[in-house]
């Protein structure tokens, strides 16, 4: 059976499903069958696309988020998925109050998690993918 994983931020328009989208593409250099999706825990964010400046970005990332629209962590069934990680501390602490207690919640980059570069331009969002290649490098590809 494959590793199910649930990657969250805020509003699942940034950091997560850009996340979600290197997960993928580094367990698949390993040879792992994983199941990634994304969601945010800010449920005014549901429905919105990637934003803009990820789009921008797609040339430099090779990531397209163009079919990309957010999904509200209330919305998903957390007991489906064996791990979820957290793109920062207020996610954590977010995600903890409704996550099951048999599904493994962790923090992406500890202790520092992945910058927000919401409405700050595209040079935060050179830098949050930066943190994000990083980050997923971190992950065992045995997960």
């Amino acid at each position: 059976m494959p590793t199910r994983i649930l990657c969250v931020c805020k509003g699942n328009t940034c950091r997560s499903p850009m996340f979600a989208e290197k997960l993928k593409h580094h367990f698949s250099m390993h040879g792992r069958e994983v199941e990634i999706e994304s969601a945010g825990y800010w449920r005014p964010a549901k429905g919105q696309p990637a934003a803009p400046d990820w789009l921008t970005l797609e040339s430099e990332t090779g990531i397209n988020l163009h079919s990309h629209r957010s999904r509200w962590l209330g919305d998903v069934d957390l007991t489906y998925f064996d791990v979820i990680y957290c793109m920062d501390a207020e996610t954590l602490e977010e995600v903890k109050k409704v996550a099951p207690p048999d599904v493994e919640v962790t923090l992406v980059n500890p202790p520092e998690g992945i910058p927000n570069p919401w409405e700050k331009g595209l040079d935060a969002y050179r830098e949050c993918y930066r943190v994000v290649c990083e980050a997923v490098e971190q992950v065992p590809p045995n997960r």
